[in-house]
């Protein structure tokens, strides 16, 4: 017994320390009616988030973001998927960007199309947003509120999908 007790504390010893996971979610009502729910997972630097929307049209979104250090985001990706798409318009959109210390890389997807766009930073945080992915309100402020000085600029990229 006491050796399987020494194994078990040694496997947990050479394993390190494990990450803390944090879950959360976000429900968003207009009156009696539910318009959207967000799910978000968090573990260590990364970001990992399921929604459904409604707002007249259907969303499903799955996103997931890489966090650095300072709480900005290096990476983000989303796959949008149009329950009830308008004819003739895709039923999936996928964003990419990748945000360096200079500019913001973002590729756009949707049915045929592909869009690319590398925009300029100022020295600005340069985080991603959708006014409907609520947990992007949070990375925002959280890596503001570790910016030095009591003004911080930050620069929102729009995530590129067309007008629903």
């Amino acid at each position: 017994m006491r050796r399987a007790v020494r194994l078990i504390v040694a496997m947990l010893t050479l394993a390190g320390p494990a990450q803390a996971q944090e879950a959360y979610g976000f429900v968003a009502r207009l009156g009696r009616d539910t318009t959207s729910i967000e799910w978000i997972v968090r573990t260590g630097n990364r970001v990992v988030s399921n929604l459904v929307e409604q707002s007249p049209r259907v969303f499903k979104r799955h996103w997931e973001a890489t966090l650095a250090p300072d709480g900005t985001v290096q990476r983000w990706s989303m796959d949008m998927h149009v329950l009830n798409p308008l004819p003739g318009r895709p039923a999936l959109y996928t964003y990419d960007a990748k945000f360096g210390a200079d500019s913001v890389r973002t590729v756009t997807r949707s049915g045929d199309e592909v869009r690319t766009a590398a925009i300029r930073r100022d020295g600005t945080i340069a985080m991603p947003w959708d006014s409907f992915v609520y947990d992007a309100y949070e990375l925002i402020f959280a890596a503001a509120l570790k910016q030095p000085g009591e003004t911080v600029s930050s620069a929102p990229s729009w995530l590129c999908f067309p007008s629903r």
